[in-house]
């Protein structure tokens, strides 16, 4: 027997090199194994363990932690550039971020939404929520549930360097790009919490000064403020939303004009999704595809297929089973699979209960006259 529990792959280009390092926790007939492949990327890497021989799985997942932990901490990375992240030795650790999430809405509620005319919209991007903030001259970095992250390298830095153009604090919460950060509001700045002022009149002005911060520094490619849409004629139509869904973006978010920054869900602030997405385990891999089954959890805590999924040929290893993953698709079928699912990303940052039945979108059936 045996059965990959986790896998992580990680990349270095520290000091010149170009490294790559796979750990696996892996079950076998007699116990558990920590195991691990190193060397230059795209080279025959070698191979051994962490635990010498099957040890207890308690045992076997504390070394999977501390080998990742110390790896990461020496200037490793799951992204594939390698470019070294800062702050992997605090992550994990609760922070006082506590998001604004968005209610979803559909293509009629989003038409009265928008006539109603008292919210401005921005452009729904699909990276991972993310808060990042400097006081003191730290960085810091925080998920969805608060907890603090590591951050590129790169993304500190071009936050860092708003300290030579008059920002010297700064709280933004958006979208981590992978490639850049997407903030689509201001929390504070320069000491001055915002929380309590409308959308407008807390992000135009704050965005203003650090898109204006950014370009004199140099971090405009890597930090990037989210616009609000204006129209044609000043004011944003349904047929511009329209071309927008063509035009294969994920979506648009509505911002009520005066509305303050408020954790939870208030019914302020909506998106309306082009694509359906969803969180969805790997239930099993199929022996000669590369594809895998998906499963969710329902009300009943009970996990339940959901169909299969294709994995694209760039991703370089399928997704281990129990692990994490977001798919798209057009709707789902009551009791049934998704449709038309295309694998999305691979979500290290979320828990399992992200998992849940309650997220799908299922298709409309028409009623009988």
């Amino acid at each position: 027997m045996r059965n990959v529990l986790r896998a992580t792959q990680l990349f270095s280009k520290k000091d010149g090199a170009d490294k790559e390092y796979h750990l696996r926790l892996v079950q076998v007939t007699e116990g558990f194994l920590v195991e691990y492949s190193n060397g230059k990327r795209g080279s025959s890497l070698q191979h051994g363990f962490r635990t010498k021989e099957p040890v207890a799985e308690d045992v076997a997942k504390k070394e999977y932690e501390r080998v990742l932990k110390a790896k990461l901490k020496d200037g490793y990375t799951d992204d594939e550039s390698g470019v070294p992240f800062l702050g992997t030795d605090k992550a994990g650790r609760k922070t006082e971020f506590s998001p604004q999430l968005l209610v979803a809405i559909d293509d009629d509620q989003a038409q009265a939404v928008l006539y109603h005319g008292s919210h401005v919209v921005q452009i729904k991007h699909d990276g991972e929520r993310r808060f990042i903030g400097m006081e003191n001259g730290e960085v810091i970095a925080a998920n969805r549930d608060g907890l603090q992250v590591p951050v590129k390298e790169e993304i500190a830095n071009a936050i860092l360097a708003l300290q030579d153009h008059g920002i010297h604090q700064v709280g933004l919460d958006g979208e981590d790009m992978g490639s850049h950060f997407v903030f689509f509001d201001v929390l504070s700045l320069n000491g001055v919490s915002l929380r309590e002022f409308g959308f407008v009149e807390r992000f135009v002005p704050a965005s203003v000064k650090l898109k204006l911060a950014l370009e004199s520094s140099g971090g405009s490619r890597l930090i990037v403020g989210s616009e609000i849409l204006s129209g044609v004629n000043g004011k944003l139509q349904w047929s511009e939303i329209q071309t927008l869904r063509a035009n294969g973006e994920e979506g648009v978010c509505f911002k009520e004009i005066n509305a303050p920054y408020e954790p939870g869900r208030p019914q302020t602030q909506f998106k309306l999704k082009f694509w359906e997405n969803a969180t969805v385990r790997i239930r099993s891999q199929h022996p000669t595809k590369r594809s895998v089954c998906m499963e969710v959890l329902n009300k009943d805590g009970a996990w339940v297929s959901v169909g299969n999924v294709a994995i694209p040929v760039n991703v370089k290893e399928i997704p281990a089973v129990g692990s994490l993953i977001d798919v798209r698709y057009l709707y789902a079928f009551e009791g049934g699979s998704l449709f038309e699912p295309t694998f999305d990303k691979i979500r290290g940052d979320l828990q399992e209960h992200s998992a849940d039945m309650a997220q799908l979108k299922y298709k409309r059936i028409a009623l009988a006259a």
